[in-house]
C-alpha cells in the first residue's frame, strides 16, 4: 500500500480528488503502521544493544551504529531512514525473486540443479541456520546471473549518458 502511495504521489492533486479519499486514507494508515512498527524495532534493538545482547548485523544495526558515532540525528530522521531501507529492500528483493522465478521457469535444468543444492544443504531441516547460507554456491551464482540479465535488459532504456 505504501508503494501504491508513492506511485500515486506522482499524479498531480491525487490526494485531493474526491474519488481517491478511501485510497489516500488506506495509504496513510499503512504508512502509520509501518512507522509505528519501525519505531518499535528501533526501540527493541536499542535495548538489546544496551543490554549487551547479540544483535544481527543488518541495516538497522548500521543505522544505530552511525547515530552513535555521528551523534543524535533525530528520531524522525532515523525512522525515515529505517522506513526507506525497509521499503527499498522489500521492493528490490521482490523484483529479484520475480525475475529469478521467471528465469528458472525458462531453464528447468537450472531449476533442477538448484533444487538438488537446496536439498543437499537444507535437507529436512525446519529452520535454516545463518551458516547454511554460505553453502549455497550455485544459488549465489544463479542470483548473480539474474541480476546481470536484469541489468542487461535495462541497458537499452538508458539515456545517452548511460543512466536510467
Amino acid at each position: 500500500m505504501v508503494m501504491k502511495g508513492m506511485a500515486n504521489a506522482r499524479i498531480p492533486l491525487f490526494e485531493y480528488m474526491p474519488g481517491n479519499r478511501k485510497t489516500v486514507n488506506e495509504i496513510q494508515k499503512s504508512l502509520r503502521l509501518l512507522r509505528r512498527t519501525g519505531k518499535e524495532c528501533i526501540e527493541q534493538r536499542r535495548k538489546a544493544i544496551q543490554n549487551g545482547e547479540e544483535v544481527p548485523l543488518d541495516i538497522l544495526t548500521q543505522i544505530l551504529k552511525n547515530v552513535a558515532e555521528e551523534g543524535d540525528c533525530g528520531e524522525e530522521n532515523m525512522l525515515d531512514n529505517f522506513v526507506t531501507f525497509f521499503v527499498a529492500g522489500h521492493e528490490t528483493t521482490a523484483n529479484q525473486l520475480s525475475f529469478t522465478i521467471m528465469e528458472l521457469g525458462r531453464h528447468p535444468d537450472i531449476a533442477e540443479k538448484l533444487q538438488t543444492e537446496v536439498d543437499e544443504v537444507i535437507g529436512v531441516k525446519r529452520d535454516i541456520a545463518y551458516e547454511d547460507l554460505g553453502k549455497f554456491e550455485y544459488l549465489s551464482q544463479v542470483l548473480k546471473e539474474v541480476l546481470r540479465l536484469t541489468h542487461q535488459c535495462q541497458a537499452p532504456y538508458a539515456g545517452r549518458n548511460g543512466k536510467t
